[in-house]
């Protein structure tokens, strides 16, 4: 029976690894080209570096306004429909990041619907893994998924260097979509899910006084996770300078920390969540730190690759506290506690980093703040 649910996963996992081909090719190399496309129009570094802040953060802002209408519609057709369903904002935010080449302001456009996108995406994704996995093995399995997403987007950043310096962005775009559409189709013939009763904010907002240090762990992790992705990019391609030699330094992180995320899994399943995030919170803040130092490519993998497994000890533990929180007081509620607490720790985050870039204050400065976010899961673990 347990082989059998681990099996009943697998489509869920190629799906997902497919996206996160496709997702880390637009997730890596979309902060550069909005980027680039600022200073073409002719804003400043600074403010450039701001305009991709401001897009994704209308990003995070949709995808929390989504999250009612998905629960109500995951309720009438199922987690998996509502992956199926994500494809549509999908193709929409390629389209409009396509344009932006015609005119800048569609960029505005594809934030939003990339935001919708991710709020269908990632609700139908975690119920449908709730409603699938072995509860006795969510460390284990968190962590299988883990090495999969890793492993898969190995090859993106490379593959992404390469066609963008070969072919330019909108080929890039067109292949992201490609990936995509066929992340959807993998899961099209598995059972359909259904959740088994409403989530009513009015019950997650009850949630979120009783839970607090969950909050705010959430929050740092939302908050760390939105300035990786954002910043991050940014400051090596502003230190390497070039494309090509961004995606092998990128790529040689994944591949590095990829080894370990399993045994991360299996860890959290025998030690706890609570005793793996406490060696996590602080090796995390460590990585950040370093990163102030980072400049070779040498020291960037290096610092990037303890970075990538450091995140997973507090990504994997958290993941398995939302599900086994899901079987206990129902999945619907259990996600939208999740997601609106990591969104709202991106956004803020993201505040506090265009206020320090706005400053003109060193690109470095945003680390500290990262390093803040890691050590907020401290809070959760002691009882």
């Amino acid at each position: 029976m347990k082989e059998r649910k681990f099996i009943d996963l697998v489509p869920l996992f190629a799906s997902a690894a497919l996206r996160r081909v496709a997702v880390t090719l637009l997730g890596l190399f979309s902060p550069l080209y909005i980027l680039q496309r600022s200073q073409e129009v002719g804003f400043s570094l600074n403010f450039s570096i701001v305009t991709v802040i401001f897009f994704f953060a209308v990003l995070y802002l949709f995808k929390l306004l989504v999250l009612p209408l998905v629960e109500n519609l995951g309720l009438k057709i199922g987690f998996k429909s509502v992956l199926a369903y994500s494809s549509f904002p999908f193709v929409f935010f390629l389209a409009f990041l396509f344009l932006s080449q015609v005119n800048y302001l569609f960029l505005l456009l594809a934030a939003i619907f990339w935001g919708i996108h991710a709020g269908f995406f990632w609700w139908g994704y975690h119920g449908a893994f709730v409603k699938t996995a072995d509860q006795d093995y969510f460390g284990r399995e968190t962590g299988a998924v883990q090495v999969l997403l890793a492993a898969a987007a190995v090859i993106a950043p490379i593959l992404g260097g390469f066609i963008v310096y070969q072919i330019g962005y909108q080929f890039l775009f067109i292949f992201a979509g490609v990936i995509f559409l066929l992340a959807i189709l993998v899961i099209l013939p598995t059972p359909e899910r259904v959740p088994k009763r409403d989530a009513r904010i009015k019950k997650v907002w009850q949630i979120y006084k009783t839970h607090k240090r969950m909050v705010v762990a959430y929050i740092g992790r939302g908050g760390v996770s939105g300035l990786y992705g954002i910043i991050w990019p940014i400051f090596l391609f502003l230190v390497l300078g070039k494309i090509l030699t961004f995606g092998e330094i990128v790529s040689a992180a994944i591949l590095f920390a990829s080894l370990i995320n399993l045994l991360i899994g299996v860890r959290v399943d025998r030690v706890g969540s609570r005793a793996t995030l406490a060696w996590g919170a602080p090796l995390n803040f460590l990585s950040w730190l370093a990163r102030i130092f980072a400049r070779s490519a040498g020291l960037i993998i290096i610092v990037d690759t303890f970075y990538r497994v450091t995140e997973k000890m507090l990504i994997i533990p958290l993941d398995v506290l939302s599900y086994r929180k899901a079987i206990e007081g129902g999945t619907g509620q259990a996600l939208y506690f999740r997601e609106i607490s990591l969104t709202f720790g991106a956004m803020f985050f993201l505040f506090l980093a265009a206020v320090l870039v706005l400053l003109s204050l060193p690109l470095w400065t945003t680390f500290v703040l990262a390093s803040i976010g890691a050590l907020m899961p401290l809070l959760i673990v002691r009882k």
